[in-house]
C-alpha cells in the first residue's frame, strides 16, 4: 500500500534536519583533517628547524658575536617568532629577547623554558612573571645573579629563601643583598642547614659562629676554620668536630684511610694554640685519626 500523502509530508519535513546533521558530521570531519594537517605541518616544520643550514649558521654566528645586533638583520622574520629558535639563541645570548614580539615575554611557558636555559633572562621577564615564585625558582636555578634582580618580597620571605638555598645554596649565601637579618636567627639557620648543608655555617653572623649546637652539625673538615676562637679553644667541641669529620669521610671512603689524610692540614691548624700544646688533648686526636700528630699540621694556612 503506497504512503498517504500526510506521511509523505512528514517525511519530508525530516529532510532539513538530516541535511543540517549531515553537514555538522561533514564540518566535523572536515575540521579534524584541517587539526591533524596542522599537527603534520608543525612536525615538518619542526623537522625542517632542526635540520635547518640557515639557522645552524646564524646560531654559530651568534656564538661567536658579543653584541646580538651584528646578528640581528640575517635572522629571517619567521624565525623571530620561532619558539625553538628563540630559545635556543637565549642560550647563548639573551638579549634576543630584547629584539622579539613582548607577547613571548608575558608567556609563562615560553619563558620557563628560557630562564631555565640561562637564569639571566629573568631580567626580561613581564613584571608579572617576575612575581610569579615558579618562575624565579627555576631561574635560580641557572644563576644565583637572579636574587639582585627578584622582588623585596621574595627577599624578605623566609620560607622563599629556604627554597633558594635548596637549589643554590653555595652562590646565594655570598650575594651581598642577601637578608642579613636571617643569617643571625638561629631557626632560620638550622633549618638552612637541613635543607642544603652546612656550607651556610661560612656565613653566618659571629654570634651564630659560637653556637655549639649549629656549628657541630657540620662535618666538614675546615669547620674550625669558621667557628669562634671560644670554639677553636673548647676541647670537647674539638674532639666532637673531629670525630664527626673523621667519621664522615670513612663512610664516604669505605674506611679507607688514604682521603682522611687531609683532615690534618685543615682541621688542626685552625686549633687554639693552647690545644696545640695540651700533650693529653693531641694524644686523644691521635686515638681518633689513628695516626701520630705532625707537628707540621699545626703551621697556620694562608
Amino acid at each position: 500500500m503506497p504512503p498517504s500523502q500526510e506521511e509523505i509530508d512528514k517525511d519530508m519535513e525530516k529532510v532539513p534536519d538530516l541535511m543540517s546533521a549531515k553537514e555538522a558530521d561533514m564540518s566535523r570531519i572536515r575540521e579534524e583533517a584541517f587539526t591533524a594537517g596542522l599537527d603534520r605541518g608543525k612536525a615538518e616544520n619542526q623537522f625542517d628547524y632542526e635540520k635547518s643550514k640557515k639557522v645552524q649558521e646564524i646560531l654559530e654566528k651568534i656564538k661567536k658575536h658579543q653584541d646580538i645586533k651584528n646578528v640581528l638583520g640575517e635572522i629571517p622574520e619567521e624565525l623571530l617568532h620561532n619558539e625553538d629558535f628563540l630559545i635556543d639563541v637565549a642560550k647563548e645570548n639573551s638579549d634576543i629577547l630584547k629584539h622579539i614580539d613582548p607577547k613571548f615575554l608575558a608567556d609563562k611557558k615560553f619563558m620557563q623554558r628560557v630562564v631555565k636555559a640561562d637564569g639571566w633572562a629573568f631580567k626580561y621577564c613581564h613584571p608579572d612573571l617576575k612575581k610569579d615564585e615558579e618562575i624565579v625558582l627555576t631561574a635560580m636555578e641557572t644563576s644565583s645573579g637572579v636574587w639582585a634582580e627578584i622582588s623585596p618580597e621574595f627577599k624578605k620571605d623566609k620560607n622563599f629563601a629556604l627554597k633558594v638555598l635548596k637549589r643554590r645554596a653555595e652562590s646565594v649565601i655570598y650575594d651581598h643583598e642577601f637578608q642579613k637579618e636571617f643569617l643571625d636567627d638561629k631557626e632560620f639557620v638550622l633549618k638552612a642547614i637541613e635543607v642544603a648543608g652546612t656550607v651556610i655555617t661560612e656565613v653566618i653572623s659571629g654570634r651564630l659562629k659560637d653556637d655549639e649546637e649549629i656549628m657541630g652539625l657540620s662535618s666538614v673538615y675546615d669547620v674550625l676554620k669558621f667557628s669562634s676562637k671560644r670554639l677553636q679553644d673548647n676541647e670537647k667541641f674539638a674532639l666532637f668536630t673531629l670525630k664527626n669529620i673523621y667519621n664522615r669521610y670513612q663512610k664516604e671512603y669505605n674506611g679507607n684511610n688514604r682521603y682522611p689524610s687531609k683532615i690534618p692540614n685543615e682541621f688542626f691548624s685552625y686549633l687554639s694554640e693552647r690545644l696545640k700544646n695540651d700533650p693529653e688533648f693531641i694524644k686523644k686526636t691521635e686515638n681518633i685519626i689513628g695516626r701520630e700528630i705532625n707537628p707540621d699540621w699545626f703551621q697556620e694556612r694562608n
